[in-house]
């Protein structure tokens, strides 16, 4: 797999079918690696989505873009592209795109409102 970083608010993950993951470009901050997450979620429930209906996926891309929103800064809107290649029957074109909407944690994590919960803890200091 190869992930291109293409700017700051964009990556692009190919699948090559071989083993790890090179990167390519930059920056690779936190938010780059959120979308990395994402499109690599996507893309292993895909995978096995054609493993499990008997077809290839050997020209698998996924670009994904995001705008960010203020109050608090963050992203507030993410665009994620799936290209697939000729292999994919027409009738499975359609269940494909609903597993890569619904069966990828990283996805719904995203979409569904997470709690999270800070703590911290001072270590190694020596106590009074």
């Amino acid at each position: 797999m190869v992930l291109h970083i293409i700017d700051e608010q964009h990556v692009r993950l190919e699948l090559d079918h071989e083993d790890g993951l090179a990167v390519d470009g930059s920056p690779f901050g936190p938010l780059q690696m959120l979308a990395a997450s994402l499109a690599l979620c996507t893309a292993s429930v895909m995978e096995d989505y054609a493993t499990t209906a008997q077809f290839h996926l050997h020209n698998l891309a996924i670009d994904l873009t995001w705008d960010y929103a203020e109050q608090p800064y963050r992203v507030g809107q993410m665009r994620m592209q799936l290209e697939i290649g000729p292999e994919v029957p027409a009738s499975r074109q359609k269940a494909l795109l609903r597993a890569a909407e619904h069966q990828c944690t990283v996805h719904n994590t995203l979409t569904n409102a997470t709690q999270i919960h800070t703590t911290m803890e001072v270590v190694g200091a020596e106590q009074a």
